[in-house]
């Protein structure tokens, strides 16, 4: 008996450090391209550490238990810090709001209808289009150009074409460069208030190689952050989840807020577009946009000027 009672003991430990181990991992992933992709299913692990704890608990293993539900409140924590930290949306001030829908138009399989028909729904007062070939071009001002004003396409035959559909007024665009990625600097006026949106494509890190050209790349759209003091939202496909050390880096040095409050564990969807916004600005909605078939093709959100905010004034 005694060498089947060590063997338990032995499994036992294993196990445990296995679970913490995998914790850290998650938390602290190495430059490792499989891992840090292990390390964007958080979510689900910590979901699997709970249901190991509750297992644990019926088989009466008590310290296996307790380490299983260690590690998920810890993964909780620290995932709650990388999301939206509000538990409900803030209420509805007399502050100016903007909606805006980032849409990564080759997400979309079903034909271009019912796009139009979640646009005409929604009516999102700002449209950030991300992989705009000429054919989507074509499509957009065919059928959009009634009740967006202000358009601006950078039409491309790879992964980097963007636009930007607007109902408010369209000050200014420019076009930024990471080697020859583009992004789009696109100045609006929000009632009385200067209004700016940052729109990005990512490539996602395959190799250290590409991994070191996303964090350079997110270095130069922090840099734009921080250039302005205006009312700012950084959209896009960054192809990284939020609790990725990249993002949380980009994050602390912008101090950017995050829409998510949380994702959509049922469909087992990893998220990899954002809309960060700037602390003059608060989150008071937010959708995962989906086709009839529930394929993922972007988010929304509604936004407000922040109550008590002094206004800022628009460059001339």
């Amino acid at each position: 008996m005694e060498p089947l009672k060590g063997t338990k003991n032995l499994l036992g430990w294993v196990i445990g450090i296995m679970i913490v181990l995998t914790t850290i991992v998650v938390m602290f992933p190495p430059n490792m391209s499989f891992l840090k992709r292990g390390a964007e299913y958080a979510v689900f692990i910590m979901l699997g550490f709970l249901l190991l704890g509750m297992l644990f608990m019926v088989v009466d293993k008590k310290k296996l238990m307790a380490v299983s539900l260690i590690c998920t409140a810890i993964l909780c924590l620290f995932l709650k810090s990388s999301s939206n930290n509000n538990l409900i949306f803030p209420a509805r001030n007399n502050s100016p709001t903007v909606s805006i829908a980032q849409i990564n138009l080759s997400y979309i399989d079903q034909g271009y209808e019912e796009l139009l028909t979640l646009i005409h729904d929604l009516k999102p007062e700002i449209i950030s289009f991300q992989e705009v070939t000429p054919d989507w071009d074509f499509i957009l001002k065919s059928n959009l150009n009634r009740d967006y004003k202000s358009r601006y396409s950078l039409v491309r035959m790879d992964t980097y074409g963007m636009a930007i559909y607007a109902k408010l007024d369209l000050a200014k665009v420019d076009t930024f460069m990471y080697k020859s990625i583009p992004n789009l600097k696109s100045e609006f006026t929000l009632g009385d208030q200067p209004l700016i949106i940052l729109s990005s494509y990512l490539l996602p890190p395959f190799n250290r190689s590409s991994a070191e050209n996303m964090e350079n790349h997110l270095d130069l759209i922090s840099q734009k952050v921080k250039e302005t003091n205006t009312p700012l939202f950084a959209v896009g496909d960054y192809n990284l989840v939020p609790w990725s050390n990249e993002v949380r880096d980009f994050r602390e040095a912008t101090n950017l807020g995050f829409s998510r409050r949380n994702i959509a564990v049922s469909k087992f969807r990893i998220p990899h577009d954002h809309i960060m916004y700037t602390n003059h600005l608060e989150c008071i909605d937010f959708l995962e946009l989906e086709d009839k078939k529930l394929n993922h093709i972007g988010i929304y959100g509604t936004y407000q000027f922040k109550a008590n905010m002094p206004p800022v004034a628009v460059n001339k």
